[in-house]
Formats: C-alpha cells, sequence, structure tokens
C-alpha cells in the first residue's frame, strides 16, 4: 500500500461523509447514494496526491498536479456548501440533491437487474451453444434475435436509454463547470462476496 494521505484530505473526506449524511435529513438509503456519487472525485484526488508525494515527476508535471489540487478543493468548497444548504432549508439545494440520491439508486438498480441478473440454470438436454442460454442483449447487438419487429424495439429502446442518460451527463457536467462543484458521477461497482 502506499503512503498515508495527508490529514487535511482525509479530514475532508470525513467532513464531506457527515454533510452528505445531514444533506439528506439523515435518511440511511439516500446517504449510501450520494456517497457513491461523491467517492470517484476523492479517489481522483487520492490519485494525484500520491503522485505527488513519490517525488518520481518533473517539476511542471507537479506544478500542474498542485494546480489541479487547488481547482478541486475549491469545487470541494462549493460542494461542501451547497450540502450544508441543502442540510438547512428545504429549497432548491435539497431537491437537488434528494434528487441526484435517487438518481444514484434507481441506477444501481437498473444495472444490476441489467448486467447483473443471476445466470440461467443449467439443463443437461440441451446443446452448450442453445439461444436459451444467451443474453437477450447481446442476441439484440450482434442481429442474433429470430424477431426483427422485436429487435428494432429492443435496439430502439436501448438508444432512448443511451440518448437519455448521455443528455444527463451532459447538463451535469455543464453545471458543475459553472459553479464549480462535484454534483457526482453514476457509477456502479459490483461488490465481491
Amino acid at each position: 500500500m502506499g503512503s498515508p494521505l495527508p490529514p487535511y484530505f482525509t479530514s475532508l473526506y470525513r467532513l464531506c461523509l457527515r454533510a452528505t449524511s445531514a444533506a439528506v435529513l439523515h435518511h440511511h438509503a439516500a446517504t449510501k447514494s450520494l456517497r457513491k456519487i461523491l467517492k470517484p472525485s476523492f479517489r481522483e484526488a487520492a490519485k494525484v496526491l500520491h503522485g505527488i508525494h513519490k517525488g518520481r515527476l518533473s517539476d511542471s508535471s507537479v506544478e500542474a498536479k498542485k494546480k489541479w489540487l487547488e481547482e478541486w478543493n475549491e469545487r470541494a468548497d462549493n460542494t461542501l456548501s451547497l450540502l450544508h444548504n441543502s442540510a438547512a432549508s428545504r429549497g432548491l439545494a435539497h431537491k437537488l440533491t434528494r434528487n441526484l440520491a435517487s438518481l444514484q439508486s434507481y441506477h444501481e438498480q437498473w444495472a444490476q437487474r441489467r448486467y447483473h441478473k443471476p445466470g440461467r440454470e443449467w439443463d443437461p438436454s440441451l446443446p452448450p451453444h442453445d439461444p436459451r442460454y444467451h443474453d437477450p442483449t447481446t442476441a439484440v447487438n450482434y442481429g442474433l434475435s429470430k424477431s426483427s419487429a422485436k429487435r428494432e424495439q429492443q435496439k430502439h429502446q436501448q438508444g432512448i436509454n443511451d440518448a437519455a442518460w448521455g443528455a444527463l451527463g451532459e447538463v451535469v457536467r455543464l453545471s458543475e463547470g459553472r459553479d464549480k462543484m462535484w454534483l457526482g458521477r453514476v457509477s456502479y461497482r459490483r461488490r465481491k462476496a
């Protein structure tokens, strides 16, 4: 394992964890979802800090990383301000954090059903390459589905899903850039058993 992170960074991380809980009025599921959204930015900053402290970088890259960290700290301050406003009032900031938590929760449920659904049981009477063993989304992507109408409908639905997430992600990135804060990244990391 690498060197420990500086105390100011771990303190900021703990403060952010407490603020996320207060922002959604200590609702357990919403707190977990909001924390999952904000963790990737802390992971990224920890990688940058480890890179700086190892001392293997040139002076120009160290300066670039320090400048990035200054901007990251400003974004952290603005995000903590948003979380504080969310905890203090039931206004727009509270609605935003509540909706971000819901978005993460629904995305996680969707990804679980879509990508990690339990496999079909093995039937010894079927040949190994029977179509019933294949994922229907894979069949759609590679044109293996027998019904062309169903295949077109599934492709259309997949296109709608991709377009909706792409547009929402663009709006989030634009507002993050304008207000210099994090609104997080919707992500799904499957837990290992």
